[in-house]
């Protein structure tokens, strides 16, 4: 299944490069170190919106991080000492990713997140022509989620709140795109599981 992905992901963006091509014929080559330093980035930035509680970042982030017109694909298995719990195939835009990161911004509150890490591993970066390359990279996110919250009116005196560790791990295939001097995400396929 990897590999069918990877090779739509590829044939996408070989189209979309044929279709747009006068827009990328100015541009310069994104190089793997351009893809490395732009993940970096990322990373960094989630890093901080996440352990600072300042979710309201989040669709400023969406806005200069996700090309227009990105469509994300992931197919997800959720796995609990080892044995399959589920699976979960989402495909979302843009505009759907906008929508999330507000519903999750309102959701969360800054103390129910905890211990939270994110590791980046850029593993193949292949140029697409002027203004764009397709990156394959490993993403592996932990945290802990609390349960419940600290004025939970259920809550007993002393009582101590349940914790969820959460890793997720997924190998994805980006299309990079360089827009206006910038680089953003554009198609991007991801396969990888959930553990909890």
């Amino acid at each position: 299944m990897r590999h069918s992905l990877g090779s739509r992901l590829t044939a996408s963006a070989a189209a979309l490069l044929l279709t747009f091509g006068h827009a990328y014929g100015q541009q310069q080559e994104i190089t793997a170190q351009d893809a490395e330093a732009h993940f970096r980035q990322i990373q960094q930035e989630a890093v901080e919106i996440m352990r600072s509680g300042d979710f309201a970042r989040l669709e400023n982030w969406i806005e200069t991080n996700i090309a227009d017109g990105s469509v994300f694909q992931a197919s997800m298995t959720v796995q609990r000492n080892g044995q399959r719990k589920g699976f979960a195939e989402i495909t979302l835009d843009k505009d759907d990713m906008l929508r999330m990161g507000a519903l999750f911004a309102g959701a969360v509150q800054e103390q129910v997140i905890g211990d939270y890490g994110l590791e980046v591993a850029v593993i193949e970066v292949i140029p697409q022509g002027a203004g764009a390359a397709t990156a394959t990279v490993r993403w592996t996110e932990r945290l802990n989620i609390q349960a419940g919250s600290a004025d939970d009116e259920e809550a007993q005196p002393g009582q101590q709140r349940r914790t969820v560790s959460v890793e997720a791990v997924a190998s994805c295939t980006h299309l990079l795109r360089r827009m206006d001097g910038a680089l953003a995400l554009g198609l991007t396929t991801c396969s990888g599981e959930v553990r909890l």
